[in-house]
């Protein structure tokens, strides 16, 4: 790099180089964003299960039975029945058992997150304390060790 040395006007000299200086090195590319994978309940991580929950809350407060649901909670549908029933004998119906599991597994599985879940609970508990009465403990403490 050659440099001159020229005098200014108020007669004090600077130096002036006769190369540009050097652009810094560019920011470093961005990681690529990975494929967006399709919903697998089987594979689903608990944001993505959380995410299902929320969604198919009914406004009264409850779940609707599917065999998806009972996928993504990862509970036997035999196992789920049976405990249902044994708590509440006739008043069983897949709404209710469904309800039940989604509050269960809630609980067990997402306690650190109550925060974000709360109301939906309440909202159930409160939809399964109407149809259910004191037998709603009961049909919870049965459900909850399937989890």
């Amino acid at each position: 790099m050659q440099q001159n040395t020229a005098a200014a006007d108020d007669g004090v000299e600077c130096e002036e180089s006769s190369s540009p200086k050097p652009a810094p090195p560019p920011p470093p590319a961005p990681a690529p964003a990975p494929a967006a994978a399709s919903f697998q309940p089987a594979t689903a991580s608990t944001i993505d299960r959380f995410e299902a929950i929320v969604s198919a809350q009914h406004s009264s407060g409850f779940w609707t039975y599917s065999d998806g649901l009972m996928s993504l909670l990862g509970v036997s549908d035999r196992d789920l029945r049976s405990a249902v029933v044994d708590a509440v004998g006739n008043r069983f119906s897949p709404v209710l058992m469904s309800t039940v599991a989604v509050v269960a597994f809630l609980r067990k599985n997402l306690a650190h997150e109550r925060d974000s879940w709360e109301m939906m609970e309440e909202k159930a508990m409160a939809w399964l304390n109407a149809e259910l009465g004191d037998k709603t403990g009961d049909v919870m403490d049965a459900v909850k060790r399937l989890f």
